[in-house]
This record gives C-alpha cells, sequence and structure tokens, in this order.
C-alpha cells in the first residue's frame, strides 16, 4: 500500500455453471479461484475484492479460496437482478439471503455491483445492510446501456448518479463507485457527493 491508496484486486466469476446446473464441481471452482488470488496477494494486492457474482455458491467457492491464502480483507460482491417481487440472483437469491450467507462464509465486506442503474442500489444497499451488520459496498452501473449508431452507450451521467449518494448512504452502504459505464469524472463526483454529505452531519 502506497500513502493512501488501496489496491483490491478483482476476482471475477468463472463464466461457468456449478453442478448440478454446470460442470463445475465446486472443490474444481475454489482450486481455480486459489490459483488466482495467489498470484494477486503475492504481486502486493492489499486485499481481495470477489465481485459480478450471480451465484452464491460460487462466491463461497471464491471466499474460500481468499481465506485458505490470505487474512486481507476480502470483499464479496453480488450482482442481482429485477424481478417482481424485488431483486434476485440469476440462481434466485434475495439480497438479504445473500448478505446472512456471506456473512456466515466469513466476508469483511458484502455488497451489490453490476445488473442495474444506481436508483435500484439504494433498495439493495438497504435490503442488504438490514441482514448483516458488515459494511456495505455497492458499485452501480451508469444505467442500462443502449447501443446507439453501434456504440454502447450508458444514459446516467455524473451528477445523476452523485445525486443519490445521500440515500445511498442513508440505506447502510458504506462504500460506493462505480462499474459498468462509469468514468473518473463519476468516480470524482461521487466521492464529492459523499465528502459534502458527511460534512453536514
Amino acid at each position: 500500500m502506497a500513502g493512501d491508496n488501496i489496491v483490491l484486486a478483482s476476482v471475477g466469476p468463472t463464466g461457468e455453471l456449478l453442478q448440478p446446473y454446470g460442470n463445475l464441481g465446486e472443490d474444481e471452482a475454489e482450486d481455480c479461484f486459489k490459483q488466482q488470488i495467489r498470484i494477486l496477494i503475492d504481486s502486493g494486492a492489499d486485499g481481495i475484492l470477489i465481485e459480478t457474482m450471480s451465484d452464491v455458491r460460487e462466491a463461497k467457492c471464491a471466499l474460500k479460496a481468499a481465506r485458505s491464502i490470505t487474512d486481507k480483507p476480502v470483499v464479496v460482491s453480488i450482482t442481482f437482478n429485477p424481478v417482481p417481487d424485488g431483486f434476485k440472483t440469476i440462481m434466485g437469491n434475495t439480497p438479504e439471503e445473500c448478505a446472512i450467507l456471506l456473512k456466515d462464509f466469513g466476508a469483511d465486506v458484502i455488497g451489490s455491483n453490476c445488473g442495474s442503474g444506481i436508483e435500484n442500489f439504494v433498495i439493495i444497499a438497504r435490503k442488504m445492510k438490514n441482514s448483516s451488520n458488515l459494511p456495505v459496498w455497492i458499485k452501480p452501473n451508469a444505467g442500462i446501456p443502449s447501443l446507439v449508431s453501434g456504440n454502447t452507450v450508458y444514459p446516467d451521467n455524473p451528477e445523476y448518479m452523485a445525486g443519490y449518494v445521500p440515500e445511498l448512504i442513508m440505506s447502510g452502504a458504506s462504500i460506493i463507485g462505480g462499474c459498468c459505464g462509469t468514468t473518473p469524472l463519476h468516480i470524482r463526483k461521487i466521492a464529492l457527493a459523499v465528502s459534502e454529505y458527511i460534512s453536514k452531519q
């Protein structure tokens, strides 16, 4: 760690479904994650960010792998999709269920990233915080992208995303960033909104 900069190394999903829905066994998945995480820790990462997980069982495999290698902080971030009765992973788990399971599995920080725009994350953050006493990490997309003249365009500008910062904090988010479609300007605006909110408290 250099100065005040903290580097969390990102670990994403394998891209394979775990058994019985796919061919990947949990032990095999854990071994794959161990190989990756060992390299990341040996390269100087201050912690591990397990993110964009749509199966909490796969997240558990990655978390077990991380715990077997390092005692540095591990964040686990799940991707949820809007459904008629709220938000769920593609495997059918709710934010509340994931929060409880991830705490039991030994995560230091829990949260959500990707999947949808920032307005949905206010609800997701609240549900996860109400189900666990762990810090909540939130990294929304800059909205739902569309294809414009062959280019992928994300609709939410920096000001729009920063405008949700107070609600996110009041909903229980401890760490706020950006995922797909966010730019350095988005992050600067979000950081400024966080500072302004804190200064008023």
